[in-house]
């Protein structure tokens, strides 16, 4: 299957003494991608504490996922039809506990495949430490002669040192997640994910320690997003860098053109500044600013092919490696070969 990358412009910032910067977000390919030519997909509730709640966050993060990119993937069975054949049969969710028994539950639902897994640990733990403080208990005031004046300052003479006691509380959350193939019966996919959540307090920290409740939703989560990179598309916001320095570009016009390129792409406006910079590249096609502007401009639009050309004759011209131009390199062919 190929994948395609979009990208929304968000926004285009110009931070003077910085280079011009857009930022982009983008959306990959998991990294078990072959999963995506999944027919249908059902979340069933996983074995441990707490199995059935976080199931249920999964079959959302699917759901949201798929919509998202407009149900091109899988279809993902409804939940209501789940509990409809469960209520049918009078079978418990517990019930479901051998590969087997989710195979054939799974033909009952006509789902192709099916993702389910056990809660490993849940866990909420607190440590009682100390820490050290110290209160000036005698002091000695003076003044300073300063050319605006005397100006007070006070002297610590004697200190006070004693300890609070504190807490940290760490939470740990640690899933196994499967997923079968239910003409088969094939496992194609089992990770293990461990995650943890941590905050620490003391009476005088001004902020209490995080709850137990929230401290486990926020390992959960981080689980939540470890599964999200491994079996769907997910979304990175890329900072791709624009060149502004237009000392190699000889041509008054081309370097007119140039500079008013930057100024539309300040004001979000890449499909005019593309057009401006290749009219300056047509002009003084041997500068390295504008080739590499040009293959953001490829880069942007998904022409991928096209923008590792531009950068690769823009480094082609230097005598000394750019940190752009090899930064642009390295980050064409990971989404060249993503996009595959």
């Amino acid at each position: 299957m190929k994948f395609v990358i979009f990208y929304i412009f968000l926004f285009i910032s110009i931070i003077s003494c910085t280079s011009p910067q857009i930022k982009v977000n983008v959306t990959l390919k998991p990294k078990y991608y072959n999963l995506l030519s999944l027919k249908s997909i059902a979340v069933l509730p996983f074995e441990g504490k707490d199995g059935k709640i976080f199931s249920n966050k999964i079959e959302s993060m699917i759901s949201n996922t798929l919509l998202q990119n407009g149900n091109e993937y899988y279809k993902l069975v409804e939940r209501s039809e789940i509990n409809k054949i469960i209520e049918e049969l009078k079978f418990s969710n517990s019930g479901l506990v051998n590969k087997k028994d989710v195979i054939n539950f799974a033909k009952l639902i006509g789902a192709s495949a099916i993702l389910t897994g056990t809660i490993n640990i849940s866990k909420v733990e607190d440590i009682l430490f100390k820490e050290q403080r110290s209160e000036c208990i005698k002091s000695k005031e003076s003044k300073l002669k300063t050319p605006l004046g005397n100006i007070p300052v006070s002297k610590c003479l004697k200190w006070k040192y004693y300890y609070v006691n504190c807490i940290k509380r760490t939470a740990t959350f640690s899933a196994t997640t499967k997923i079968i193939e239910v003409e088969t019966g094939t496992i194609i996919y089992s990770s293990d994910y461990t995650e943890t959540a941590k905050s620490a307090a003391c009476p005088d920290s001004g902020y209490p320690v995080k709850s137990s409740a929230e401290l486990l939703t926020i390992a959960q989560n981080k689980v939540l997003e470890d599964i999200r990179r491994d079996i769907l598309p997910y979304k990175v916001i890329l900072t791709i860098e624009l060149k502004d320095n237009d000392d190699d570009i000889k041509d008054k016009n081309a370097k007119k053109y140039f500079r008013a390129g930057l100024e539309f792409a300040s004001n979000n406006r890449m499909d005019r500044a593309c057009e401006l910079w290749e009219q300056a590249y047509q002009i003084n096609p041997q500068s390295v600013s504008l080739l590499y502007n040009l293959g953001v401009c490829k880069e942007v639009y998904q022409n991928y092919l096209e923008a590792k050309t531009y950068y690769q004759k823009a480094d082609h011209l230097l005598l000394k490696p750019d940190p752009m131009v090899n930064k642009a390199l390295k980050r064409i062919t990971i989404l060249f070969t993503n996009n595959k």
